[in-house]
């Protein structure tokens, strides 16, 4: 399964393609920080039932935060207040909540119970790809399809490899370091910068 590392990338890819396609102007550390949703439903699923289920569902996962999303609205909108000092609260909220989303879906190079309760079965990404070594290289054969058979509710995270591996761990640390250094700057150039009058 696709380890936790894996999982912020992926969201963290699409909330930057979503930022941009709305041409909205949130900063890319906190579409950093929404990204990491993305690992709930694995802490959460691990928590509860140490199995890939319920939040690896697209219902059950779908119906939570569309009811969550809703209440929220519903909040701050009651409260003009609330609404007129934080307007992309809404926003970040519908962020985080794609985040959670691509979860399941970054999950289907392994089998998946993607519409659990209604459906019991479990999915996955069948993808084969064939590439000629010449130059420049060939694809000859590609193939992409989904197998559907029973899923293991009784298969858990133990049975499944680890969340973490230490080639994720070095990776978080470089790329982190990257948003580190533009925060430093950023403090730096706010105290060595003259205040206009």
């Amino acid at each position: 399964m696709t380890t936790l590392f894996l999982h912020v990338l992926g969201a963290f890819t699409c909330l930057v393609i979503l930022n941009r396609l709305f041409n909205s102007d949130i900063p890319l550390e906190h579409l950093l920080l929404l990204s990491l949703t993305a690992t709930l439903p694995d802490i959460i699923d691990k928590t509860l039932t140490g199995t890939r289920f319920p939040f690896h569902s697209l219902l059950v996962s779908g119906m939570l935060l569309l009811l969550l999303n809703l209440i929220v609205k519903y909040y701050i909108n009651s409260r003009p207040t609330l609404s007129s000092k934080s307007p992309k609260i809404l926003n970040y909220l519908l962020l985080a909540s794609f985040a959670f989303m691509t979860h399941p879906i970054l999950d289907l190079e392994g089998l998946v119970p993607l519409f659990y309760p209604i459906d019991l079965r479990g999915y996955q990404l069948d993808f084969q790809i064939s590439i000629i070594q010449s130059i420049p290289p060939r694809i000859s054969n590609f193939s992409l399809g989904v197998i559907v058979k029973p899923f293991d509710y009784s298969l858990t995270y133990d049975h499944e490899g680890d969340l973490f591996v230490l080639f994720d761990v070095l990776l978080a640390f470089l790329l982190s370091l990257t948003i580190i250094f533009k925060g430093l700057f950023k403090i730096i150039n706010q105290i060595f910068t003259p205040k206009k009058e």
